[in-house]
């Protein structure tokens, strides 16, 4: 039987790159309902009608940049970070409370894995320096995409919970896993 599973795992480095701890990978368990309307718009070859993570309705179809993550250091796209304890629900559109003032975002790095002969999975994973003069407490992670050209939809929001120093540099990965 085939399965998708989705999860995020943390590590946390001093400002010289050296390891400090490791938070394990967990399940997400919140693919929102965003990210279902860009795969109906891209393999349906379907208009659909999304709200935005800045909460404005986005109406479009498919789209060559759809499902795009990468190449940006913006604090909006890719991997974002927040401080919201509300619980997920499938309207979701953005993290609650968006943390982005005193941090350095770095670019979204993809990796492609096969763990197993029965396992492929694609991994994205976001460094993100804590320059804020002060600890911070990550309280929800959230992954967004391109619903279509400057569309840009949040995917997943998970509530996920890690702290840093100021100095250190916190990287998020998801990990997107299909296995037989």
């Amino acid at each position: 039987m085939q399965s998708l599973r989705t999860e995020i795992g943390a590590e946390i480095r001093d400002p010289k790159g050296v390891l400090i701890r490791r938070v394990p990978f967990q399940p997400c368990h919140s693919l929102l309902k965003g990210f279902i309307q860009v795969l109906a718009a891209q393999m349906g070859h379907m208009q659909q009608t999304i709200k935005q993570y800045s909460g404005t309705v986005a109406s479009d179809g498919p789209d060559s940049y759809a499902l795009s993550c990468a190449g940006t250091t913006s604090t909006y796209h890719g991997i974002v970070i927040g401080s919201g304890t509300t619980p997920v629900t499938m309207e979701d559109y953005f993290v609650e409370t968006h943390l982005s003032v005193g941090f350095g975002f770095g670019s979204n790095v993809f990796a492609v894995e096969n763990p197993d002969s029965a396992t492929w999975r694609l991994a994205i994973s976001r460094g993100i320096a804590n320059n804020t003069g002060a600890d911070v407490d990550v309280k929800e992670v959230g992954l967004v995409g391109l619903f279509s050209q400057f569309k840009w939809i949040c995917f997943d929001r998970t509530l996920y919970e890690v702290s840093f120093a100021d100095g250190e540099t916190l990287t998020l990965t998801y990990r997107i896993s299909i296995s037989l």
